[in-house]
C-alpha cells in the first residue's frame, strides 16, 4: 500500500508539473495556446486532488465512505489550489521583476508544492471534520460542491485576466489577494469543524 501512495504521490507531481509549467510564461499571449494551458490547468486541479483524496487514510469506520472521500477531495481541491496560485504569485512576480524564466529544475521542484498542500489539506480536512460529527454523511456535505470549480475558474482566469495578470504591479496584487483568499477558506473549513 505504501508503494502504491509513494507512486501516486510521484505521478501527481508530475502532472501538475506537467500541467504548471507552462501556464507561468506570461510573456505568451497566443490565445489558443492559453486557451488549451487553461483547460489543462482546470483539469489537472480536478484529477490530481482525485487520486489524492483516494490515497488519504480514512478515519471512519467503513473503509470506502464516499461522503468521507468527498470531504478529502474538496480539501484536496482547496489545497492544490491555493499551492497553484502561490506557485503563480511567485512565477508574476519573478517576470515583473526580470528574473524570468526560471530553470526547469526549479520549476519541477515547486510543482511538488501544490501536491504536497493538496494532500496535507485533504487530511486536514477530514481530522477537524470527522471528531465533531462521529460521522460524515452526504447532507452534511451538500453546499461545497462548489468548491469543485476552483481549479476551472483559475485556469480560465488565467486565460480571461492574462494581460491584468501581466500587469507589472495590479498582477501580483491580485494573486497575492487570491491566495489569502484560499488561504482563508482553507482555515475556515478546518476551523468551523473543529
Amino acid at each position: 500500500m505504501l508503494v502504491l501512495k509513494i507512486t501516486s504521490i510521484i505521478l501527481c507531481w508530475l502532472a501538475a508539473w506537467l500541467a504548471i509549467s507552462p501556464t507561468l510564461d506570461f510573456s505568451n499571449s497566443d490565445q489558443s495556446l492559453l486557451l488549451k494551458q487553461a483547460i489543462i490547468l482546470g483539469l489537472t486541479g480536478l484529477v490530481v486532488p482525485t487520486v489524492l483524496a483516494w490515497i488519504t487514510s480514512i478515519n471512519s469506520v467503513p473503509p470506502i465512505s464516499i461522503p468521507v472521500r468527498f470531504v478529502n477531495f474538496i480539501g484536496g481541491v482547496l489545497g492544490f489550489s491555493l499551492g497553484l496560485v502561490n506557485i503563480m504569485t511567485l512565477a508574476i512576480l519573478a517576470y515583473n521583476l526580470y528574473l524570468y524564466p526560471w530553470p526547469t529544475a526549479l520549476i519541477l521542484i515547486i510543482s511538488l508544492w501544490p501536491v504536497g498542500l493538496g494532500l496535507i489539506s485533504a487530511e486536514l480536512i477530514q481530522a477537524h471534520f470527522h471528531p465533531v460529527r462521529g460521522e460524515i454523511r452526504l447532507r452534511d456535505i451538500q453546499f461545497r460542491w462548489a468548491i469543485l470549480s476552483l481549479p476551472l475558474l483559475i485556469g480560465l482566469g488565467l486565460y480571461h485576466f492574462h494581460q491584468l495578470l501581466s500587469a507589472r504591479l495590479l498582477g501580483p496584487l491580485l494573486l497575492m489577494v487570491l491566495s489569502l483568499g484560499l488561504g482563508l477558506l482553507l482555515w475556515s473549513h478546518t476551523r468551523t469543524m473543529s
